[in-house]
C-alpha cells in the first residue's frame, strides 16, 4: 500500500487551520474591537473539523466507503459553516448591518445543502495504490456546493482585489492582495478537489488548499500593528 499522501495533506490542512485560528484568536484577544479577526478565527476553527472529517476516514479505514461517505457529509457541513463566517467578512465591508442576516441566510441555504448531501449520499472509493479518491458526488450535491461557494468566494475575491489595486496604503494593498491570492487558490480547490482523476491532479488540488489557507492567514496577520481596515471607496 502506497503512502496516503492526499489524506495526509488534508490532515496537515487541519493542523494548519488550527494554528491559523489560534494565532488570529490571539490577535483578536489583543484587539477585541476588531470583529473581522473574530470572523476569520471562527472560519479557520470550523475548517479544522472539515479537514479532519475529510482525512481521518481515509487514513483509518481506507477501504470502508461507508465511513468515508459519512466523513464527506460532515466535512461538507463544516465547509458550509466556514463559508458563512467568510461571508460575514465580505458583508462587513459592504454593509455592516447585513452581517448577521447574510450569515443566517448562508446557514439556512447550507442546511438545505446538507440535507441534499444526506439524501444523495454517494459511495466514495479511496484507491490506496494511487491515492485518488472518487467522492462519487451526486450532481445535485455538486451544484448546491458550487452555488454556496461561488456566492461567497467570488464577491470576496472581487472586493479584496479591488481594494488591493486602488489602495495607496502599502500595508492595506499587500494584505488585500494576499487575501485575494489565497481566495483564488481556494476557488480553484473548490472546483478541482472532488473532480481529480489522476494522482498528480489530486496532489495539486490538495496542495492548493494547503497554500490557500496559509496565504489568507498571512494576509490577515500581515503587519498586525496596523488595524485590519479595508475601505469601501
Amino acid at each position: 500500500m502506497a503512502i496516503p499522501i492526499t489524506p495526509l495533506i488534508d490532515f496537515c490542512n487541519s493542523l494548519v487551520c488550527a494554528f491559523c485560528s489560534y494565532k488570529i484568536y490571539q490577535s483578536w484577544q489583543r484587539d477585541k474591537g476588531n470583529t473581522l479577526l473574530r470572523y476569520f478565527s471562527h472560519a479557520y476553527f470550523v475548517l479544522v473539523f472539515a479537514y479532519l472529517f475529510f482525512s481521518l476516514p481515509r487514513l483509518m479505514v481506507p477501504n470502508n466507503s461507508g465511513y468515508i461517505a459519512v466523513g464527506f457529509v460532515l466535512a461538507q457541513a463544516c465547509l458550509y459553516v466556514a463559508v458563512a463566517f467568510f461571508a460575514q467578512v465580505t458583508t462587513f465591508f459592504i454593509d455592516v448591518r447585513w452581517v448577521k442576516r447574510v450569515f443566517l441566510v448562508i446557514l439556512a441555504v447550507s442546511l438545505v445543502a446538507v440535507v441534499l448531501n444526506v439524501v444523495y449520499v454517494g459511495r466514495p472509493q479511496y484507491d490506496t495504490t494511487t491515492g485518488i479518491t472518487d467522492w462519487d458526488v451526486h450532481p445535485v450535491v455538486g451544484v448546491a456546493s458550487a452555488i454556496i461557494f461561488s456566492a461567497v468566494l467570488a464577491p470576496s475575491v472581487i472586493l479584496f482585489f479591488r481594494q488591493g489595486v486602488k489602495s495607496r496604503d502599502r500595508t492595506v494593498r499587500t494584505r488585500s492582495l494576499l487575501i485575494t491570492g489565497g481566495l483564488l487558490l481556494l476557488v480553484i480547490t473548490a472546483y478541482t478537489y472532488y473532480a481529480a482523476t489522476t494522482p498528480l491532479a489530486s496532489l495539486v488540488s490538495d496542495l492548493f488548499s494547503f497554500l490557500s489557507f496559509l496565504v489568507i492567514f498571512l494576509g490577515v496577520i500581515y503587519r498586525r500593528s496596523t488595524v485590519l481596515t479595508i475601505q469601501n471607496r
